[in-house]
C-alpha cells in the first residue's frame, strides 16, 4: 500500500464523521484519486498532499502546492491521469455526479475535474491494444521498440511492449517505463521477451522457436518429506492455523482459497546443496515456510541470502 492509499482511508474516515466537510471538499477540487475501495470514491488529491505532509485534512484552507508538482509520485504509485477527452473521463465525471446527487444533494462544481485512477488492466484492454495498433501503427509520443515485446496470444506475433501498454492504459511514453509497462502486462496475463537479439523476418516482426525436446541428467540433494511437513505443521501453530511466508507473510489460502491451501516452499537455512553427505536437520530450528517469490530472491544469482537480509530488502523497497 502506499502513502496515498493510506492517507485515502484516513481522509475517508474524517469525512464520514463530518459529512459537510467531504460535500465541500469533493465538490469543488479540480483533482480527485479515485479509489472504489473508500466510501467517498472520489478524494481530493491536495488534501491528501497535506496528509502525507503531515498536515490537517480538515483545515479549511488547503495548504499543498499544485498537483502538477505530484504527478510523478502519482504514477511511481500505481495511478493514472484520466482528463477531459479521455475516453474514461465522461463516465468517471457520470459517477462523480451521481454520487454528489445521492449522497449531498448537490453537483461537481463547473471547474474541468481531472481523476487519477489506479492502473488495474483488463485483458481485454490489452487484447483492443493490439487491434488498435494494427489499425493505427505508432500513437504520437512513442517511438518504434527495439527490445521488449509482448505477445498477441491470438496469433502469437509480438508488439512493441510500452505501446500496447500504452495504449491499453491511455498513457503518453513519457508517463512511464518500460519496465512498468512489462510488470503490468504480465499482471494481465501476457508474456514479454527481450527481442533484440533475435533475427527479424521479412515483415520486420520477430519469432522465436521453442518447444524442442532436450535430455538431461542432473543430481540433486535428496530432501525428507516429513521434515517438511513437521516444518509446516510448527509453524502453523505459531500463527494461529495459518501457513503464512515468514519473511511477506502471503498466505495462498487466503489469496487462492482451496486451491491455495497448504502450498508454500520450505527453506533451508543452512543450505542443503552444501552438505558434504546425509545430515539431521530440525525441522522446527533448521527449515521455515518461504513463499516462491521470497524463496527465489533469496537464492537469486546464486547466492544465500539470510531471512534477515530479504526481510530488510523488502522493507527498504
Amino acid at each position: 500500500m502506499s502513502p496515498w492509499h493510506d492517507t485515502a482511508s484516513k481522509l475517508d474516515d474524517i469525512y464520514l464523521g463530518d459529512p459537510l466537510l467531504a460535500r465541500r471538499q469533493i465538490k469543488n477540487q479540480p483533482q480527485l484519486l479515485v479509489l472504489n475501495r473508500t466510501y467517498h470514491k472520489f478524494l481530493p488529491i491536495r488534501r491528501l498532499v497535506d496528509g502525507i505532509s503531515g498536515r490537517d485534512m480538515s483545515a479549511r484552507k488547503c495548504l499543498a502546492q499544485e498537483v502538477q508538482r505530484y504527478r510523478h509520485e502519482l504514477r511511481n504509485s500505481g495511478f493514472r491521469e484520466v482528463s477531459a477527452g479521455d475516453v474514461e473521463h465522461q463516465e468517471l465525471l457520470d459517477q462523480l455526479t451521481s454520487f454528489l446527487e445521492i449522497e449531498f444533494q448537490t453537483k461537481p462544481s463547473p471547474s474541468e475535474k481531472t481523476f487519477w485512477v489506479e492502473k488495474t488492466i483488463t485483458r481485454d484492454a490489452v487484447m483492443r491494444a493490439f487491434q488498435e495498433y494494427d489499425d493505427h501503427g505508432i500513437p504520437a509520443g512513442f517511438r518504434e521498440a527495439q527490445k521488449w515485446f509482448v505477445s498477441n496470444p491470438k496469433t502469437q506475433a509480438p508488439y512493441p511492449a510500452k505501446i500496447i501498454w500504452g495504449i491499453a492504459t491511455n498513457a503518453k511514453g513519457s508517463d512511464f517505463k518500460s519496465f512498468e509497462a512489462r510488470v503490468g502486462l504480465k499482471k494481465a496475463g501476457f508474456e514479454c521477451a527481450d527481442l533484440s537479439k533475435s533475427p527479424p523476418n521479412h515483415n520486420g516482426r520477430r519469432y522465436l522457436e521453442e518447444g524442442a525436446v532436450r535430455s538431461s541428467i542432473r543430481s540433486s540433494r535428496e530432501r525428507n518429506p516429513v521434515a517438511r511437513a513437521l516444518c509446516i505443521e510448527h509453524y502453523r501453530k505459531m500463527n494461529n492455523g495459518n501457513l503464512v511466508c515468514t519473511i511477506c507473510h502471503f498466505d495462498f489460502a487466503v489469496a487462492y482459497g482451496p486451491l491455495g491451501e497448504g502450498f508454500m516452499h520450505v527453506h533451508h537455512l543452512n543450505p542443503i546443496s552444501e552438505a558434504k553427505d546425509t545430515r539431521r536437520v530440525s525441522p522446527e530450528i533448521d527449515l521455515v515456510p518461504v513463499c516462491p517469490n521470497c524463496h527465489a530472491m533469496i537464492h537469486r544469482g546464486g547466492e544465500t541470502r539470510s531471512i534477515v537480509e530479504i526481510l530488510r530488502i523488502l522493507t527498504q523497497s
